[in-house]
């Protein structure tokens, strides 16, 4: 049996991790739709909360190649590099979003101004609502560049161990104002940002099929559960052990390819990751207002109908956004061929 860790990996089976990732998100949005179950079982959902770190880990990997292609070249690209990632959220998250803000305003949810914040992906930095995930990456993306710079030199370690000691001491400052102050927002959100420094820190060492040993993951894991216990910090800790569950679930992706029809399933959900995610909130939110309003039959008790429907609907939305995304960049934005962009 080999110790060591193949960080090549990463970039093998980035579009099962990603799969696998959307099965862990849909997973833990159950327990946060109320769908009556074993607080044991719900427990063990939450858990699927990791799928967000998995996302930035991979999204910190894939910036970190887009860059270093433009930096081979002797190119910037800046324009180019935020114009392929910001296509890639913004178009899917506008083609979800504008039909679920038009049908909240018609319901007397949302307000005009309401529609327009969340068009602009602010609604979550004030009110903590919405894809806050859209919210956070595009931040991140818009800094990546910077980011690059810091990691692509010979002190790289040294300046991973820096911004992500400071992250964690500003995301567990306690914050005094309410809980869903802009503050707090941000606290919530960039608490997940050192998976995807993380990410970016290993895109030189995966691009050279570089090894660590595996010792490497439990000690760093075990370093989160000592910052935790003696420390009494909380926030911002699930980079210290998103490496390890990651290595695990390639261990599964690797053990479970020979079924075919497994991997395909693993590919197809790798591929709509961004849009299920999408969907999943959106009709959730949609299903949470509705059912109780208009609909009182004893089939919903449980939630566990309503959260199929989610699930269901979800993909089947998300894979039509997918494709509608895929027509937009091929015969808008043909220049760019988004979508055939590995990373």
């Amino acid at each position: 049996m080999s110790f060591k860790v193949e960080i090549n990996d990463l970039s093998k089976y980035r579009a099962q991790l990603m799969g696998v990732a959307t099965l862990m998100i849909i997973a833990c949005h159950a327990a946060a739709s109320y769908v009556t179950m074993p607080e044991i079982l719900k427990r063990i959902l939450n858990y699927g909360n990791y799928g967000v770190d998995i996302f930035l880990l991979l999204s910190g990997l894939g910036c970190y190649y887009s860059l270093s292609k433009f930096a081979e070249k002797g190119e910037e690209g800046g324009v180019t590099y935020y114009k392929k990632r910001t296509y890639r959220i913004l178009i899917p998250y506008l083609l979800v979003y504008i039909p679920y803000c038009l049908i909240l305003l018609s319901l007397g949810e949302y307000s005009f101004s309401d529609c327009l914040l969340c068009f602009a992906t602010l609604e979550f930095w004030l009110f903590h609502r919405g894809a806050w995930f859209v919210s956070l990456i595009l931040l991140l993306y818009l800094f990546s560049p910077l980011l690059f710079r810091l990691l692509d030199s010979r002190y790289k370690w040294i300046s991973v161990i820096v911004i992500v000691s400071i992250i964690i001491v500003l995301c567990n400052i306690p914050v005094q104002e309410r809980s869903n102050s802009v503050l707090s927002n941000l606290q919530f959100a960039f608490s997940r940002m050192p998976c995807f420094v993380l990410g970016m820190a290993v895109g030189k060492n995966c691009k050279e099929n570089k090894t660590i040993p595996l010792w490497w993951l439990f000690i760093v894991a075990a370093l989160a559960l000592v910052e935790r216990k003696i420390l009494g910090m909380t926030s911002a800790m699930a980079w210290a052990t998103t490496p390890f569950i990651t290595y695990l679930l390639i261990i599964v992706i690797k053990l479970t390819q020979r079924f075919v029809a497994l991997n395909k399933a693993y590919l197809f959900l790798g591929k709509i990751s961004l849009e299920s995610y999408l969907t999943n909130i959106t009709i959730k939110t949609l299903l949470l207002i509705l059912i109780p309003t208009y609909f009182n039959s004893p089939i919903f008790n449980g939630r566990y109908l309503q959260y199929a429907i989610v699930i269901v609907f979800g993909l089947l939305a998300a894979y039509g956004v997918n494709r509608l995304y895929i027509f937009i960049q091929n015969n808008l934005f043909a220049d760019h061929k988004l979508s055939t962009l590995k990373e």
